[in-house]
């Protein structure tokens, strides 16, 4: 097969697998993906055997991590193996036998891609409308209170929220977070954070909709997203990564822990707790 890149060894081919993904937030995400699965293997693209994958999945399942976070990592390796098959680096595609885990139907209806985030975050030219999709996602608030925040909410790194029947709650900001909504207030200072351009008028949830709509639509989004789905999203992705259920209830306001229980440990049935210990 004549090659189509000039890629000398395996860390120059996958510097040009990312420069060929449009999103920069997608290039860190696969960048930190094939980290991980390099680190695991200890061998050469070229060396890999279906063995190796195999052992890959299972060594993300035995941590604990969910089906729908496997399908993504393994989705990587695919993408990586396919373009360094297509681009002549490698002689065949072992990555294509491996298949992926099977995912839980109603969760995986409540999911939202990782790459489709990325893609609407990267894609809005609007600073206000990236801000609403990550203070959904990264705080997982629901779309009402995101649009009643005002500036007045707002202390240090920290946000208080007024949640369900009025029940507050404080969140830590990202750091990132912080400094985008600083800028955004630098440059218009109203009594809400999100408002209808130039006015101090709050958004409305209708907006939000026919935001996202257009969004997904431009960038050639299918899925189907809402802005509740952000905040199944942060829940889950919170939960895959560790976060202690009592932490995530009390993070989203649930006036229970059994609410957040019956929303988002249906499937993890067959995880216990040692599936987080490692030595």
């Amino acid at each position: 097969m004549n090659s189509l890149t000039r890629a000398e060894n395996d860390s120059e081919l996958i510097t040009t697998w990312l420069l060929h993904q449009s999103s920069k937030l997608t290039r860190q995400h696969y960048q930190s993906n094939i980290k991980q699965f390099i680190r695991f293997i200890g061998l050469s693209l070229e060396e890999v055997k279906i063995e190796d994958i195999h052992g890959f999945v299972r060594m993300l399942e035995l941590k604990g991590n969910k089906p729908s976070t496997i399908k993504g990592k393994l989705s990587t390796v695919k993408s990586l193996f396919s373009f360094a098959y297509k681009v002549g680096y490698l002689t065949s595609n072992v990555a294509v036998l491996v298949k992926s885990p099977k995912v839980n139907k109603r969760i995986a209806s409540m999911r939202i891609e990782h790459e489709d985030i990325r893609k609407m975050v990267d894609g809005t030219n609007s600073k206000r409308d990236r801000l609403i999709i990550k203070m959904m996602y990264f705080l997982g608030l629901r779309v009402s209170e995101v649009l009643r925040l005002k500036w007045s909410y707002f202390y240090q790194n920290k946000v208080f929220i007024s949640g369900k029947g009025n029940k507050e709650r404080s969140l830590n900001l990202p750091e990132e977070l912080f400094l985008e909504l600083s800028e955004l207030k630098s440059e218009f200072n109203p009594t809400f954070v999100f408002t209808a351009y130039q006015r101090d008028e709050q958004l409305k949830r209708q907006a939000v909709n026919i935001m996202l709509n257009r969004l997904k639509k431009r960038l050639g989004i299918d899925a189907n997203i809402h802005p509740h789905k952000f905040r199944h999203e942060h829940s889950m992705t919170s939960l895959d990564n560790g976060c202690d259920i009592h932490l995530l209830s009390r993070s989203l306001g649930h006036s229970s822990v059994s609410i957040t229980e019956s929303y988002y440990l249906n499937g993890r049935e067959n995880q216990s707790s040692s599936n987080f210990i490692t030595l």
